[in-house]
């Protein structure tokens, strides 16, 4: 995995599942965001795309591209419903407003002190 000197994975890498690996493909996001405008109608479309745009930016072995489809597929997925609610309150078809995603939200549940009643 490519990093700085200060040992951080750059921005622009995101890192995604892959089989029973973690790989960092650059600008994912992007291309996500990329190919969800396009407004791709079948998911065999979408598919080709993701991995014909990923396989411009990084290797794909022969052997192990149905698994990167897939987990291409689970982010562009997940993507897509944040978008969508988004999308749906901002034209007032839901009251809802759609949650905000923190990083590291376990991390800071540990530094939260735990109360009980009656004691703080």
């Amino acid at each position: 995995m490519p990093e700085c000197k200060c040992g951080q994975i750059p921005a622009h890498i995101k890192i995604i599942k892959i089989g029973e690996s973690e790989v960092g493909i650059p600008d994912l996001n992007r291309i996500i965001r990329d190919v969800y405008f396009e407004r791709l109608n079948k998911e065999e479309m979408i598919r080709e795309e993701l991995l014909n745009r990923v396989g411009e930016r990084i290797f794909i072995p022969a052997e192990r591209r149905e698994l990167y489809a897939q987990a291409l597929l689970q982010e562009y997925l997940r993507f897509a419903s944040r978008v969508s609610k988004k999308e749906a309150w901002q034209q007032g078809l839901t009251q809802k407003k759609p949650k905000k995603v923190k990083g590291w939200k376990g991390l800071v549940s540990l530094f939260k002190p735990r109360t009980s009643k009656g004691i703080r």
